[in-house]
């Protein structure tokens, strides 16, 4: 936008001189006369400037070629659709050009082909089917798709994915219910249980909810249960395979203030062990299987599972072990177990658990992450 001053200026290099009233301000304040400019004018005389009226905001200026730049076009002209260019032959129809090869999009971003082929003696021809689709993005998705209510999460989450014009995924934020639960977990409470060692438990169910509590206190309802040897240097066992069905975070470094992943794609089993004598007693404890798997190995000092990360770090025997030691001859050294000062330590009649789990989260290429898995627990 220019300023007055410099339209004077272009006037002024043009070479022209144009008479301007001067109009100034009195002492009192008032100011010179100022044509009437209804007075009548020779015509062959230029109109005399007028300056506008001191408000503190100057009006709007004309930016020449009849534009008004006072106010801006809303108007959004990169907006506007691009042009594809002609439709893509339709297969069967004639063409021109023989042995011409042209491509129209599909599937995923992909490409296929036809190509015009002579019909006759004649010059002309017509366009092929179309070929395979080939080229298409890998795990991509048909532009415009839009799919609602995809499951997402392990709380029974929704979420919406819309496919953009580059064959990928955009997708929303994974929203699950209120109060929501993970499908086959138990909390238990000891809220009015006035044993030791019962509770009051509730189940989360396939929608996520909970259960009521029950009404009466109980000992945890452990799956997996296994009644130790009561005599010395007989051994007790059981199989407890790893499975990408039970998954969940696991454990490492020194108990009691262990570590707990982030992640909880571990393949995971938790056992009862129970010293079913009138004494107390250690055990020297292994996981073997026929194909070897990289695992870790804890316990805890009671037969309630961990129900948060505070409880999971609170493991027993100063280490969460992930190898086998030699004592315990494991058919590879990739399995762990727990002896010496890393055993578990059970009163008469007392429980105590035992925690297994992957080194390495499922799926981790290169490496076994599930497979049959058998504890065994000597008596000491």
């Amino acid at each position: 936008m220019r300023s007055l001053k410099a339209g004077i200026c272009l006037f002024a290099s043009c070479g022209l001189f144009i008479a301007l009233p001067l109009v100034g301000c009195s002492a009192d304040g008032g100011s010179g006369a100022v044509p009437d400019p209804t007075a009548e004018q020779d015509p062959n005389e230029p109109a005399p400037a007028v300056l506008p009226p001191s408000t503190g905001t100057p009006p709007p200026q004309n930016n020449g070629g009849g534009n008004d730049a006072g106010a801006k076009d809303s108007g959004k002209p990169d907006s506007a659709p691009v042009d594809a260019g002609p439709p893509p032959p339709v297969a069967g129809s004639a063409c021109t050009k023989l042995n011409e090869v042209k491509q129209k999009q599909c599937g995923a971003c992909g490409t296929q082909e036809t190509v015009c082929l002579a019909e006759g003696a004649g010059p002309n021809g017509k366009w092929s089917d179309y070929g395979a689709c080939t080229n298409e993005i890998p795990d991509g998705c048909i532009p415009g798709t839009v799919e609602r209510d995809v499951a997402c999460g392990d709380k029974c989450g929704k979420q919406t994915r819309t496919c953009t014009q580059y064959c990928l995924w955009n997708t929303t934020a994974c929203v699950e219910p209120a109060n929501a639960c993970v499908p086959n977990a138990t909390e238990y409470s000891t809220a009015g249980c006035g044993t030791p060692g019962t509770y009051r438990s509730r189940d989360c169910g396939a929608t996520c909810a909970w259960s009521n509590f029950t009404a009466t206190c109980n000992p945890p309802n452990n799956a997996n249960k296994l009644d130790l040897n009561p005599t010395v240097g007989g051994e007790a066992s059981g199989q407890w395979d790893l499975t990408d069905t039970q998954m969940g975070p696991k454990v490492s470094g020194t108990c009691p203030n262990a570590t707990v992943s982030s992640g909880k794609n571990y393949p995971y089993q938790i056992v009862e062990i129970h010293n079913t004598t009138g004494a107390a007693h250690t055990y020297d404890c292994k996981i073997d299987g026929p194909t070897p798997i990289d695992t870790l190995m804890t316990w805890y000092s009671t037969n309630l599972p961990p129900q948060d990360d505070a409880a999971r770090k609170a493991c027993g025997g100063g280490s969460v072990n992930d190898f086998c030691p030699a004592a315990l001859s494991c058919s590879s050294s990739d399995w762990s177990g727990l002896t010496g000062t890393a055993s578990p330590s059970i009163p008469a009649g007392g429980y105590a658990l035992i925690f297994y789990s992957t080194y390495y989260a499922h799926p981790t290429a290169g490496e076994t992450t599930t497979g049959a898995v058998t504890l065994s627990c000597k008596t000491k």
